[in-house]
């Protein structure tokens, strides 16, 4: 058989010598005979495919099976088939632009050399990396920074309380404002806030205070604000990030090496572009190594500029708001002036471009701005806005520009803003005092290891101009270095007022670190100069202590304190003397929560919690990110835990080497996402409820896909083989079921079910924001 297919290959070649030539560098002959399908060897760009293909020899074109061209790498959906034989789709290669085929000597092998634009395009980016929220629970949550001094024999109590409720409709919190001195309490703000992480906005109904813009400043109100927020979504990565692009003719090897980061990947064949790590910002310099499977190695160097103040093209960040201006604001409690709408949008042109307006509107004032960000590969990142308003001063301008260079070893910030006397934006209280410009340069130089130079200048200019205009100039530079462990900073600062006052001094500091948590350090000022020594609270639980002892303004100045720390909240006792003023204080700083019944004393309450069941009949440890938490749970009684990040992973887990071998535990860990100030459960085991099967359709009656996660009040899962899901410690009353993948996210009911829920999947239909009537 051997020989045989030889002397057809001979023949053919013979055949092929004779014809005339075509595009592939060979001839065809016109039989039935060589139109049949020849198997052959494939060698692409000098490296063999593993897989052989068909070729056939037909109408003088050799032709390749569309499907073989598509193993091979190459995009042959760009490519015309010129034949249709025996039920398959053939492609005449010496029709393909960039593509040179031809059999070798023995007519066994086809050579092909493609060019990279016949291969797919790969595209390496981070982009947006989507985390399920789970599914939230009621609580109940008080917040509370209280201090009782005594100073001179003055009592005063002061501080801060915030009390709220939130669930899966949002938060609602109301804050005040304790002190002694003036009344006793007022209240600050109160309202509800509803998060949508999926859109990454934000709706809040009550007091809340503005975006603002760089040309105007925001302003504090009781109203609606809508807009987007993109902390609601943490792990995105939002400004454009350098993209460093190149080809291969083979399976290769990248790796990109930049001053703080190395990446290195695989790629096939054809063009790619990589996406360099959001950590690499500012000015700096990339090489790129291609590396094939031969040993061939090519690099290449390039420059980028990445800026956080950019948004990426197509991505808008929008804000509106309405309602009324807050007066004295934390004197008053219920105090509001002037209505006012404002509106405001930024969105990204161009990898090196981001444009922005804003309108606002009040009784008496009325004011428009638009502004500009780009980045010039040279210079760096430049700024210009102007706005325009109207009011009872008449119509006045305003223009600001700022320019900014970052790079490995220096860094450098410009910026020039200026109003005349009649711009006015909502809220101002400036009553005819002429105009005013802000002027401000700093820059930084890196040393190495010996250190950084810091410098920088700023100069401020209001009122009319001769005897009425005042003007404030700062100018400082320091030192900054590490000095075997120990960080040393020194400089000197130089103020001057139109007045003709002039003040100039040296300062420093010196700090020694003296363990984890400990550390002394000298400070020295114009008049006053210490030396301390601190032990910082731990993480958990225990004491930390702060000391001072020093002169200030040549009298005595003493300091001392004693804090403690526990699950229940931080308690501090300080007292001092300086300046002949003496006294005592004491803070209690914490919270209480109440979760599903549940209540605990925590520390600060400023984040999103947890309830955590286990189904065990011994005391069991929980664990957030691999630390214990000092309650256990177990024996019917469960745990809540604080200091959870909103709207990303946090990984919860319990000391699998506590629970009996009896215990029907099916995870030692779970990865929950909560809302701000929300709870959610999660469960270990079945903790009381048989379970319930499901099977998640989307509405057109497709098994959602597999690996999605899943979200509900009893915990977290993911989505199974043909769409099944597994909700353990189901109780049989109704619910709802959020499934987040590739595609979005989407809810389904949960039914209440009976006791054959177990054997058969129960169908339910999981339906997206817009598709719901």
């Amino acid at each position: 058989m051997k020989r045989t297919s030889r002397r057809l290959a001979a023949a053919l070649s013979a055949a092929l010598a004779l014809s005339p030539a075509i595009g592939v560098g060979t001839a065809c002959a016109q039989s039935v005979a060589e139109a049949a399908p020849m198997p052959v060897g494939v060698v692409l760009n000098g490296q063999a495919i593993a897989e052989p293909g068909l070729l056939i020899v037909h109408d003088g074109h050799l032709l390749a099976r569309r499907s073989d061209i598509e193993s091979w790498g190459l995009a042959a959906h760009s490519m015309i088939a010129s034949e249709t034989l025996g039920g398959e789709s053939y492609v005449a290669l010496d029709r393909v632009k960039g593509l040179v085929a031809r059999l070798d000597a023995d007519g066994a092998t086809l050579l092909v050399d493609a060019d990279v634009s016949l291969f797919p395009r790969y595209t390496f980016d981070p982009g947006r990396h989507v985390v399920p929220l789970a599914q939230t629970i009621p609580a109940q949550f008080l917040d509370y920074d209280l201090t009782l001094s005594d100073w001179n024999g003055h009592a005063r109590l002061g501080g801060f309380v915030d009390a709220g409720v939130s669930g899966p409709w949002g938060v609602a919190d109301s804050s005040f404002l304790v002190d002694s001195d003036r009344g006793g309490v007022v209240r600050l703000d109160t309202a509800l806030r509803r998060d949508f992480p999926q859109q990454r906005m934000r709706l809040v109904l009550g007091d809340t205070v503005g975006t603002g813009a760089p040309w105007s400043r925001p302003v504090r109100y009781g109203g609606v604000f809508l807009g987007t927020d993109f902390s609601l979504d943490p792990q995105s990565i939002n400004f454009p990030l350098p993209v460093i692009s190149g080809s291969a003719l083979t399976a290769s090897t990248v790796e990109l090496m930049a001053q703080s980061s190395r990446q290195s990947m695989d790629v096939g064949p054809g063009a790619f572009d990589l996406t360099l790590q959001p950590r690499l910002t500012g000015a700096g310099q990339v090489t790129m190594s291609v590396r094939d499977l031969a040993g061939n190695t090519r690099q290449v160097t390039r420059s980028f500029y990445a800026s956080p103040s950019l948004l990426r093209p197509g991505l808008s960040e929008f804000a509106i708001e309405a309602g009324a201006l807050r007066r004295r604001f934390g004197f008053d409690s219920f105090a509001y002036g002037p209505l006012f709408a404002a509106a405001g949008l930024r969105r990204g042109i161009t990898n090196a471009l981001t444009l922005e307006g804003r309108v606002e509107v009040s009784g008496r004032t009325r004011m428009a701005g638009l502004g500009a960000a780009m980045v010039l590969g040279a210079v760096g990142e430049v700024s210009l806005a102007g706005a325009v308003s109207q009011g009872s001063a008449g119509t006045g301008t305003l223009v600001r520009a700022q320019m900014q260079r970052v790079t490995p070893v220096y860094t450098f910030t410009a910026s020039y803003e200026r109003a005349d006397a009649q711009f006015r934006q909502v809220g101002e209280g400036r009553f005819n005092g002429g105009g005013r410009s802000e002027l401000a340069v700093a820059g930084g130089l890196s040393l190495g290891r010996i250190g950084s130079l810091n410098a920088s200048y700023a100069r401020l200019t209001q009122g009319i101009g001769g005897e009425g205009q005042t003007r404030y100039d700062l100018a400082s530079a320091y030192y900054t270095a590490n000095l075997r462990g120990g960080y040393l900073s020194a400089g000197v600062q130089y103020t001057a007022y139109r007045a003709g006052r002039r003040d100039a001094g040296l300062f420093g500091s010196l700090t020694i670190p003296l363990g984890p948590r400990r550390n002394a350090s000298v400070i020295a000022e114009p008049g006053r100069a210490a030396a301390t020594f601190t032990q910082n609270l731990p993480d958990r639980s225990g004491f930390g202590a702060r000391a001072l002892a020093g002169r200030d303004s040549g009298a005595a100045w003493l300091e001392g304190g004693l804090g403690y720390r526990s699950g229940a909240g931080d308690i501090r006792l300080d007292a001092a003397q300086r300046r002949g003023q003496q006294g005592v204080q004491l803070n209690v700083r914490g919270g209480l929560l109440r979760v599903d019944g549940t209540l605990v004393a925590s520390q600060h309450i400023d984040d999103g919690f947890a309830l955590v069941d286990v189904a065990s009949d011994a005391p069991v440890t929980v664990t957030v990110e691999n630390r214990p938490r000092p309650t256990k749970a177990g024996r019917g009684r469960g745990v809540i835990v604080t200091g959870l990040q909103p709207y990303a992973e946090n990984h919860i887990g319990i000391d699998a080497a506590e629970v009996p071998i009896a215990d029907d535990l099916d995870t030692a860990q779970q990865v929950v996402a909560p809302g701000w100030r929300q709870a959610v459960r999660v469960r270990f085991g079945t903790v009381g409820g048989q379970g319930v099967r499901l099977r998640v359709l989307d509405t057109q009656g497709i098994p959602l896909q597999t690996g999605s996660s899943i979200a509900w009040a009893g915990g977290v899962g993911v989505v199974g083989y043909d769409g099944e899901v597994w909700l353990e410690g189901y109780r049989g009353g109704a619910g709802t079921l959020s499934v987040s993948g590739a595609g979005g996210t989407c809810l389904a009911p949960i039914p209440a079910l009976g006791e054959d829920a177990r054997l058969a999947a129960t169908p339910v239909t999981c339906v997206r924001g817009n598709e719901r009537t």
